[in-house]
């Protein structure tokens, strides 16, 4: 089997990130057990996969909040969430405050 590469890996994601990417995908593409990839992924990035998934979606979100008019769930869709409702729930977990009040303070804060 190919030398599981973190770069290799770390591009397939972002290449993936906006589509419904889970371990088993990223498995099933390089071929090991989701229990080795986890511990692997973690040991090389020092950061959890699905933490580091969350991570590159939010980026890309709040850049969409502020460069576009789309609706949260236009945008929730476009970096890889299904339902709005579960993406404004990570967001806010992850910023504090929701995608629509992050959009306004933004928008604010360059007026």
């Amino acid at each position: 089997s190919e030398e599981l590469d973190i770069k290799r890996v770390l591009n397939y994601i972002k290449k993936h990130y906006t589509e419904d990417i889970s371990i088993n995908s990223l498995t099933a593409e390089f071929h090991i057990s989701p229990n080795y990839f986890s511990s692997w992924f973690k040991k090389e990035t020092n950061i959890r996969f699905t933490d580091y998934v969350t991570n590159l979606r939010i980026t890309r979100a709040t850049q969409l909040l502020i460069e576009t008019n789309l609706p949260i769930k236009e945008i929730a869709s476009s970096v890889g969430y299904f339902t709005a409702s579960h993406f404004i729930r990570t967001f806010v977990k992850n910023k504090g405050i929701t995608p629509a009040e992050y959009r306004n303070q933004m928008i604010k804060e360059r007026d």
